[in-house]
């Protein structure tokens, strides 16, 4: 039963109990005046009488007063009723005593039973059964005064007072009863609901507990909780598995307990009072991204990145705690450290690169201005390093590079740094020497270190190199300017025949200007299309026809013309040569195919350099450009040296089929005059052979020059392969060539380098009588 529904049925209760007790009252009422008069008429006359008069007046008059209270002042009346009708009660039953006691021990039977009769009919909460109790108790009051005439009436009234008395008596009780039994059900039912709420606050508080458990042990990251004294108190899975040990050994413990032997990034120990969950407790601020290491074995090294937040309790500004989060970043860490050190360091020798080297140089500069001290760059460029490239190849040239590297360092201090440059060029600083003597020195031991046999694979090989040095504060106070001084003095050394030593001097920076400047107009020559094709015509000795004819740039500035020996190797060195390239390709198809529109179908050559054809789109670009320009694959020659054919075998030979495959012939330039090999003419697809004008210019006297020539030709024609000659400028070697029985001749004997219209009129001179050459000084 429900709490209200159970004070709706007390409600009811006490309503039937209080109208039975207003019956009550009104029997009362009415009944005791009546009931005194008869006694007082029918009783003998005299005093007695007369006090009965006055006793049921002053019943009377108190029924009034209470009846009046009853209806006017309904509180009132509930509040002071139990005490009005005691004082009725004593009233009527104090003068009878002695009457009821001795007179007539009847009455006072019949009192206490009407009494007794009225307490147990109050116990009941059934009004039915209430009024069938009371009538029963008042016939039980009236039957002895009926058979008892003398028994006189005023015994009535007693019991009639008796009756409304114990009700109100018993209604006040019940009330307060049904009072303290709601108030006992109204807390009974608040405990219940707040053991209720207590029960689901426990609930939640464990859900919330365990859920928050879940997520820090299912976190990758550790987590660590420290008091302010720096006890563990709390841990998760992750950091027991980072930190390599069991949370029972972490949780209780200090941070010195472990023995993780911490440390910084740079490998220094790390001071017990600026960890993190020390500094955050301390400073009352948070740390973020600390990269502390530790020891997890004495083989392995972790590095974590470290978190920290202090904990405060509500209203408190002192933090009770620190909580530390943090995570392995070992692996991200190696990968970094890899990074910077590819990003800093050359990838073949393992020294630092220029962009390293700019930031060591200018940390040394700022000491050494500080101090007053004196600090060396020493520049340094291997000579003869392009023919051994060019030569063994690159695996061959990057093996010595890494001995030279080690033997450099073998020559240096610790606190000296050493770089590559790029290529074949070395920097060393030398910071705090006593003079330039010293660099002087360190520069003769280099020099004497390289020239050391190496031994490289199976070869055994020598070279030496060019050093320039610049001091500061003499020759310059920034790195920049070091750098480009050593940079020229190198290049006197190279400039006076390599090998060698030799100190910055002033009128090196005019040389080094000149370069750069020469190197700048270079670029604008390319941009402006300012650089001029000639063609320089050879001549087929079997037929005496002109077949084809080899492209030569030529650059003229506002100072004279400007040497191919001087500004290939500078497009090169600038990084222009691709751009140039692609220059003289344009020019000398869109010239083919201008003599082809004149019907003379005379091959182009157009020389490639190693950069060049070591291109990876070269076939795609070449087909490109004759489709273009509308000019047929095989009216296009290439020419290139041993240098391009050592680079990478398997690529070349690639590359060179897919030229052929096109429809290109391809020339081998230069042969004879670096480390040529037989073996390049069987291995790879070569159509023409030309032969260096080394050994052509002092035949026929120079009698090897005749066995060598005679013998490379001889292989040639064995091997299908066609030879021209290059460098002839005399009749004698014009015949000899045609006497060995070399294919084609080129040189200023027969033609010089000629413009496009130009070369068309001397073909259409050439050509005029039969296709037989007419200039007077061509025999045969």
């Amino acid at each position: 039963m429900t709490g209200r529904s159970q004070r709706e049925r007390f409600a009811v209760i006490r309503k039937k109990n209080r109208r039975l007790m207003s019956i009550a009252i009104l029997l009362a009422l009415i009944g005791i005046p009546p009931v005194s008069a008869i006694d007082f008429l029918t009783g003998p006359a005299g005093p007695a009488s007369f006090r009965i008069l006055l006793l049921g007046l002053s019943e009377s008059l108190l029924l009034a007063v209470i009846g009046s209270l009853r209806y006017l002042h309904p509180r009132s009346y509930t509040r002071y009723a139990t005490g009005l009708f005691v004082a009725v009660l004593l009233t009527i039953l104090l003068p009878q005593i002695p009457d009821i006691i001795v007179t007539d021990p009847s009455r006072f039977l019949l009192f206490a039973a009407t009494f007794l009769g009225c307490v147990f009919f109050l116990n009941l909460n059934s009004l039915r059964t209430a009024v069938m109790l009371y009538a029963t108790v008042l016939l039980v009051s009236i039957v002895p005064f009926l058979i008892y005439r003398p028994l006189p009436l005023t015994t009535v009234i007693p019991t009639l007072v008796g009756i409304a008395l114990i009700g109100v008596v018993r209604q006040r009780h019940q009330d307060k009863n049904i009072e303290t039994s709601l108030e006992l059900r109204r807390r009974k039912i608040d405990l219940h609901r707040h053991t209720l709420l207590y029960e689901q606050a426990v609930a939640a508080t464990e859900e919330s507990e365990a859920r928050y458990e879940t997520v820090i042990d299912s976190m990758a990251e550790g987590v660590i909780v420290l008091s302010s004294d720096g006890v563990m108190i709390a841990c998760n899975r992750s950091a027991a598995e980072i930190l390599g040990m069991h949370p029972e050994n972490i949780v209780g413990s200090q941070i010195a307990d472990l023995n993780l032997r911490l440390c910084r990034e740079n490998g220094e120990p790390f001071p017990a009072d600026e960890l993190p969950s020390t500094f955050v407790q301390k400073q009352v601020q948070p740390v973020n991204d600390v990269v502390v290491g530790i020891d997890v074995d004495n083989s392995q090294k972790k590095w974590l990145r470290v978190n920290a937040r202090p904990l405060f309790r509500r209203g408190s500004s002192v933090p009770y705690a620190a909580t530390v989060t943090f995570a392995d970043i070992t692996e991200y860490k190696a990968q970094a450290d890899t990074i910077r050190h590819q990003a800093f360091h050359d990838t073949l020798t393992g020294l630092a690169n220029r962009a390293l080297l700019k930031e060591t140089l200018d940390l040394e500069l700022a000491h050494a201005s500080r101090e007053k001290s004196i600090l060396a760059v020493l520049f340094l460029d291997l000579d003869g390093f392009k023919n051994v490239n060019d030569s063994l190849g690159h695996s061959i040239g990057d093996a010595l590079l890494v001995e030279v590297a080690r033997r450099l360092r073998h020559c240096l201090r610790r606190s000296d740094t050493l770089a590559r440059a790029g290529g074949d060029e070395f920097i060393a600083v030398l910071p705090k020497i006593n003079s330039p003597f010293d660099a002087r020195s360190v520069a003769d031991k280099v020099l004497a270190e390289l020239e050391k046999p190496y031994a490289v694979g199976s070869d055994i090989l020598s070279i030496s190199a060019s050093i320039g040095i610049a001091i500061f504060p003499d020759n310059g106070t920034d790195g920049d300017s070091l750098l480009r001084n050593a940079d020229a003095a190198m290049y006197a050394v190279k400039k006076a025949g390599r090998r060698g030593i030799r100190f910055f001097g002033p009128e090196m920076n005019e040389n080094a200007r000149v370069r750069l400047g020469l190197l700048n107009n270079l670029r604008q020559a390319i941009q402006s299309d300012d650089l001029r094709l000639v063609f320089q015509p050879r001549l087929d000795l079997h037929t005496g026809r002109i077949d084809s004819a080899e492209a030569l740039l030529r650059w003229n500035t506002k100072d004279g013309p400007v040497s191919p020996e001087v500004f290939i190797p500078l497009a090169e060195e600038g990084g222009l040569i691709h751009a140039l390239g692609d220059g003289v390709l344009h020019k000398a198809l869109s010239a083919q195919r201008q003599w082809s529109a004149d019907s003379h179908d005379i091959t182009v050559a157009v020389n490639l350099s190693p950069r060049q054809f070591a291109v990876p789109d070269l076939v795609e670009r070449i087909e490109a450009a004759t489709h273009r320009l509308g000019v047929s694959p095989e009216r296009l020659e290439i020419e290139i040296t041993e240098g391009v054919m050592i680079q990478n075998v398997e690529s070349v030979r690639r590359t060179m089929y897919a030229l052929k495959e096109l429809g290109l012939t391809i020339a081998l330039d230069d042969f004879g005059t670096g480390y040529s090999s037989l073996a390049y003419l069987k291995h790879f697809p070569i159509d023409i052979l030309k032969i260096d004008r080394a050994f052509v210019c002092e035949i026929p006297e120079n009698t090897q020059d005749v066995a060598i020539l005679s013998a490379i030709i001889g292989v040639a024609r064995a091997l299908g392969i066609r030879t021209i000659a290059e460098g002839v400028e005399t009749q004698e070697q014009a015949d000899f060539m045609k006497q060995v029985g070399c294919d084609a001749i080129q040189g200023y004997w027969f033609a010089r380098p000629l413009d496009s219209q130009s070369l068309l009129d001397f073909i259409h001179r050439h050509d005029v009588r039969a296709g037989r050459p007419t200039s007077s000084h061509i025999a045969f």
